[in-house]
C-alpha cells in the first residue's frame, strides 16, 4: 500500500478529507466502479479538457473543476487556477493537504474516481 508523508497542512483538516473521501470509495466499491489506476496513467490526463490527479492514493477527475474555476474569467483567482493547472496529471498529495482547507479538500470527493495501483499491477484502460 501507497505510504505518504504527513502533511506539513491542518491535521484536521487532512483528517476530515479521508474521512469524506473514505465514504464516497466505500460507494464506488459497493456499487462496482472504483478503479485502479497508475501513475503513468494520471499522467496521460494532463491538460485542462482531460485532468486528474492523484492525492493521498487517490485519484481524483476535477476536469469539470478546472473546465469551471474562477481564474478563467477573474483575475483574483488566476493564481490558483496556475496552481492547478501545474499539478495535472501528478501526485501532488503534499501540495494540496498542505494549502487548502477542510472545505476545500471535502470538495474533492465527489471528483473521486479510482485509487492508485501499487506497482506492478495492471494499468487501466480510461
Amino acid at each position: 500500500m501507497h505510504q505518504y508523508p504527513t502533511p506539513s497542512g491542518c491535521p484536521v483538516a487532512t483528517s476530515l478529507h479521508r474521512h469524506v473521501v473514505g465514504l464516497v470509495e466505500g460507494r464506488l466499491q459497493r456499487s462496482g466502479r472504483l478503479r485502479r489506476y497508475t501513475l503513468a496513467e494520471v499522467a496521460r490526463h494532463d491538460r485542462k479538457d482531460d485532468a486528474w490527479v492523484a492525492v493521498d492514493g487517490k485519484v481524483f477527475d476535477i476536469t469539470h473543476h478546472v473546465l469551471t474555476h474562477p481564474g478563467w474569467t477573474s483575475g483574483c483567482a488566476t493564481s490558483q487556477l496556475l496552481a492547478i493547472l501545474r499539478t495535472l496529471g501528478t501526485d501532488c498529495t503534499e501540495e494540496v493537504l498542505s494549502v487548502h482547507s477542510a472545505k476545500a479538500l471535502a470538495q474533492f470527493a465527489p471528483y473521486l474516481i479510482g485509487v492508485l495501483a501499487e506497482d506492478g499491477e495492471a494499468e487501466v484502460a480510461a
